[in-house]
């Protein structure tokens, strides 16, 4: 799973096209363009829970901890939201 703020989401594609597509992976994204704080939070929370076993973050980071661009796409009390524990991904930060 991508998860990126616009002026990164540049980054998520290269990623996509140089790493994952070449093996016939698929990828899960989440881009600040898409909508609202709110669905943006609840496709984030979805890609966790169905599973995502690698999390690419690139955006920013702010207090208190959260993922953001100029909307909120992931914070620290989304984390009830989470029922994967059974399927943690690793995740990278690359903000």
């Amino acid at each position: 799973m991508f998860v990126s703020s616009n002026d990164r989401a540049p980054d998520a594609a290269e990623l996509e096209s140089l790493y994952f597509k070449p093996n016939g992976d698929s990828c899960y994204t989440v881009v600040e363009s898409e909508g609202s704080s709110a669905f943006l939070r609840h496709k984030t929370i979805a890609g966790f829970n169905q599973g995502a076993s690698l999390v690419c973050h690139c955006a920013h980071g702010s207090q208190p901890p959260s993922w953001v661009g100029s909307k909120t796409l992931f914070s620290y009390s989304d984390v009830d939201s989470l029922y994967n524990a059974d399927a943690l991904p690793v995740v990278l930060d690359r903000g």
